[in-house]
């Protein structure tokens, strides 16, 4: 092997190998161009990469994670009431089992919704595998009420499983939205 040095100035680039006392240019005999990245400062503050990431982005896609927080919190809140109905229907009065019913039924179409948008949009490895899980959990839970193995046992637990994907996916959203917020305040 010959020694090669590379030199490198603002604007161009050459590749020099030394043999036997001679050099020897490995590039063409024109220097290659260097076109200087277009970077943005970073400043060693403390936010984020997501944060600057988003500060740097347009107002739509902004706006898009804006609706998927929103959608986000609104199958939180369905599934903070079909818990309310569950309550109430096993404790007060049973009638309320129909509105438990009706709202995941209601909400359940959200799960696949929120799954695709979160495919849709350049999220985070993580925000994703939660929306898969929110789908996944959902259909668990719709398996366990209409099959015929004693699988109702899990229902409860696949339930709570879903609470607590759910609220942390509305967790991981929220420090996207407030730049000054750090994600270890959620």
């Amino acid at each position: 092997m010959y020694p090669i040095e590379v030199y490198c100035s603002e604007r161009n680039l050459s590749i020099v190998e030394y043999s036997c006392g001679t050099q020897r240019s490995l590039l063409p005999a024109k220097s290659i161009p260097i076109v200087p990245p277009v970077m943005t400062s970073i400043s060693k503050s403390s936010e984020s990469s997501a944060d600057q990431l988003l500060n740097e982005t347009p107002l739509l896609p902004r706006l898009v994670v804006l609706g998927f927080y929103a959608a986000a919190i609104l199958f939180n809140l369905c599934l903070v009431a079909q818990l309310l109905t569950v309550g109430l229907a096993y404790f007060s009065d049973p009638a309320w089992w129909n509105l438990h019913v009706w709202l995941v039924r209601g909400y359940g179409g959200l799960s696949l919704i929120l799954l695709i948008w979160a495919w849709w949009m350049p999220f985070s490895k993580r925000i994703r595998a939660l929306a898969i899980s929110l789908a996944v959990l959902l259909g668990l839970q719709f398996a366990t009420v209409h099959t015929p193995l004693p699988l109702a046992i899990f229902h409860p637990l696949i339930g709570f499983s879903l609470f607590s994907a759910s609220t942390t996916l509305v967790h991981r959203i929220r420090p996207m939205l407030s730049p000054n917020l750090d994600a270890n305040d959620v």
